[in-house]
């Protein structure tokens, strides 16, 4: 098994040979031309908001599901696990400054509803007064972030009396959205390795040790 997603496209160009490979050629070239227009977007953006005081850039990503109890120890290893999902927010130009919204299955899904909210509760909470406009990257999951629902939560924002003048929404291209935000989930799991997590709780101090 792969350890990470595989482009179908890139995979299919890669293999294919001679007729085949002239037909993908032109889809193939556009897709590459796409990922490096995102990557130097977010990169662009990036600069600007280590040079502008009214402005931020951050990448936002639902990672894998996680289940606790997850332990090795007895017969808690077979028990009827509880699915927790991690959101997690990571404003780009800040080394180590992240938020990571965590909720179980008893409370939430994982649709645009429960994204919607988190982006709402960040954009009016989470962000400093002095910024005027906002600059979200994230993949192009149509159930979660590439909806009319995400669309219109961030349009009610722009419609109430917020410090905001900006919120602009840009989507990575598919399989090739590597964002800042991964490197969270990747310090996440390196904590959890040596933990037996029983509760929220549990999983809330991995969250804390991850970055410490």
């Amino acid at each position: 098994m792969p350890k990470k997603d595989q482009c179908l496209l890139c995979t299919k160009f890669k293999r294919a040979n001679g007729d085949e490979k002239d037909k993908l050629q032109k889809d193939y070239y556009k897709h590459i031309q796409r990922k490096e227009t995102c990557n130097r977007e977010k990169q662009n953006d990036k600069q600007r908001d280590e040079k502008e005081t009214d402005f931020l850039t951050v990448s936002f990503d639902l990672r894998a599901i996680l289940q606790i109890p997850s332990t090795d120890v007895g017969l808690l290893y077979y028990t009827r696990k509880l699915t927790v999902n991690n959101l997690t927010i990571y404003e780009i130009a800040l080394a180590n400054e992240a938020y990571c919204f965590v909720w179980n299955e008893v409370h939430g899904k994982k649709g645009s509803a429960e994204i919607g909210t988190i982006l709402h509760h960040y954009l009016t909470t989470c962000v400093p007064k002095e910024i005027k406009e906002v600059s979200l990257f994230s993949d192009t999951c149509g159930g979660q972030n590439r909806n009319q629902y995400i669309a219109a939560i961030l349009l009610w924002i722009m419609m109430q009396d917020t410090h905001l003048d900006i919120i602009e929404h840009k989507f990575l291209e598919s399989v090739h959205s590597y964002m800042e935000a991964d490197s969270m989930h990747s310090a996440i799991e390196t904590s959890k390795k040596n933990c037996d997590i029983y509760c929220m709780s549990d999983l809330i101090n991995v969250f804390k040790l991850a970055r410490s």
